[in-house]
């Protein structure tokens, strides 16, 4: 009897977000194993550079927990890396590990419209502008 720890999942608050900006992470790990995992034990890193670890006292056969944890983010690529172990020798460590990859932008990331770049914006509120400003000249010589 062994157990069998796995990382199922990866949750962000945010998967593209902007330069300093504080995502939140949570990374749910699952005993498939038939014994309990004990000293279980997160260790969190980006590029490569360790930032957290956690650890639970415990996780029981077919039980999960959710380890939750923040990370400030700096503008560039990044691969967000997981590892998950445990006290005891497990039945199989090829699913402990989890990665994520993420772009952080140093622009904002609204436009007024979204999708379009600024050019495209900006020709669009100004027609919006002329049109409505036209309408209203309208209006005043046909009732003037």
């Amino acid at each position: 009897m062994r157990p069998d720890l796995t990382i199922e999942d990866l949750l962000f608050t945010d998967s593209t977000p902007e330069e300093g900006e504080v995502i939140g992470i949570s990374v749910i790990v699952k005993n498939n194993g038939n014994a309990p995992a004990t000293a279980v034990s997160l260790v969190s890193y980006d590029n490569n550079e360790y930032f957290d670890e956690q650890a639970v006292d415990v996780i029981q056969p077919g039980q999960a927990h959710e380890f939750t944890l923040e990370r400030k983010m700096d503008v560039g690529y990044h691969t967000l890396y997981f590892t998950v172990s445990s006290g005891e020798k497990e039945g199989d460590m090829n699913d402990n590990q989890a990665f994520e990859d993420m772009r952080v932008r140093s622009e904002p990331k609204g436009l007024p419209i979204p999708g379009l770049g600024p050019a495209l914006t900006v020709l669009c509120l100004l027609i919006a502008t002329m049109s409505v400003s036209a309408a209203s000249s309208s209006k005043r010589r046909r009732h003037g």
